[in-house]
């Protein structure tokens, strides 16, 4: 069935991702004004879809999980991209991924219920913190690079009138992204009191326990494993989210599915789980040989770890593609 226009409106704010990451790291003329603009134009379609919906009553399934997955997509985007340009703590995006790994395996129990979830106060303060959080860091670089502000370490008074600290563009873009990680945690935490009820049954603490490992563990372990190759320099940002955009579509592809009572072939996606743990695990022995014991120089790290990545964004990328084109007749999008 043909999509509505907010679910268009979704699917369009997946696409500016990759538009964003272009912008962002290609350096030409106007790049941080036109990465910002993107950013921005993505943020603004996040609103107008919801409007739309609601006032032309186009509330959908799909809509209502496919529109976090496309805002998570954009600001995981900007995350990873503040992390790789060294202006953001990498336990950032590992705590508030990780959040969002464990929601996801409550959500997945709450659908095979027959209740979705939506969106609490702290869940939408997150949402909006991070993305007016990230315009904000993308204005402040935009300013730096027409050397407007942020050129040099700002000086801020102490009690005495002398220089008590000095504050720089990097301090500025960690101090807003620790405050979405406070929103992120206290959000979550709330999310769970909102679903303890819906955890009561036996059945459902069993199927919470198995999601556990499927959902949260995994993923936190793989996504943290990535944050940490890709600040050591060991592999390509792209690729990274390459990797974590499929593993977000097939996860909210599920949701749909539990939420319709519909069994999916997830075979593909999950015998592709033991090879990524494999490859990571001996990419992170390597690793810990050239940190500690000098086996190898940056050069020959470098070089493994993104042909390793780079076949696990390709291995993701068939593995997705076959799930979605074996799911696509099961789902029902326009529910």
């Amino acid at each position: 069935m043909k999509m509505n226009i907010p679910n268009q409106l979704t699917l369009f704010r997946m696409l500016m991702v990759p538009a964003f990451f272009v912008a962002s790291m290609l350096e030409f003329k106007h790049h941080a004004v036109v990465a910002l603009l993107i950013f921005f134009f993505a943020c603004v379609s996040d609103f107008f879809d919801g409007l739309y919906a609601r006032t032309h009553n186009q509330i959908t399934v799909f809509g209502s999980l496919m529109d976090p997955v496309a805002d998570k997509l954009i600001t995981t985007s900007a995350l990873f991209l503040f992390v790789y340009l060294g202006w953001c703590n990498l336990f950032v995006p590992i705590i508030i991924l990780a959040r969002d790994y464990l929601m996801t395996a409550v959500r997945i129990v709450a659908s095979r219920q027959g209740v979705v979830i939506r969106a609490n106060i702290w869940g939408k303060l997150k949402t909006i913190f991070q993305m007016v959080f990230s315009g904000l860091i993308l204005i402040g670089n935009v300013l730096r690079e027409y050397n407007i502000f942020f050129t040099e370490a700002v000086s801020v008074p102490g009690a005495d009138g002398q220089t008590g600290f000095t504050f720089t563009f990097n301090m500025f873009a960690n101090t807003l992204m620790w405050i979405v990680v406070l929103c992120s945690v206290i959000s979550g935490v709330t999310y769970y009191l909102q679903s303890r009820r819906l955890l009561e049954s036996a059945e459902s603490r069993k199927l919470l326990s198995t999601l556990v490992y499927e959902e949260f563990f995994y993923p936190t372990l793989i996504i943290g494993a990535l944050v940490y190759f890709m600040n050591g320099k060991v592999a390509n940002i792209i690729t990274i989210m390459v990797i974590i955009a499929m593993s977000i579509i097939v996860t909210s592809f599920q949701m749909i599915a539990t939420a319709q009572n519909v069994n999916l072939p997830i075979k593909p996606w999950n015998d592709l789980k033991m090879i990524k743990m494999l490859l990571l695990t001996i990419l992170l022995l390597l690793k810990i040989l050239r940190d500690f014991f000098h086996v190898m120089n940056d050069e020959i790290l470098s070089v493994i770890g993104n042909i390793v990545v780079g076949l696990l964004a390709a291995l993701s990328i068939a593995a997705g593609v076959i799930f979605m084109v074996q799911s696509k007749k099961m789902i029902d999008f326009s529910k």
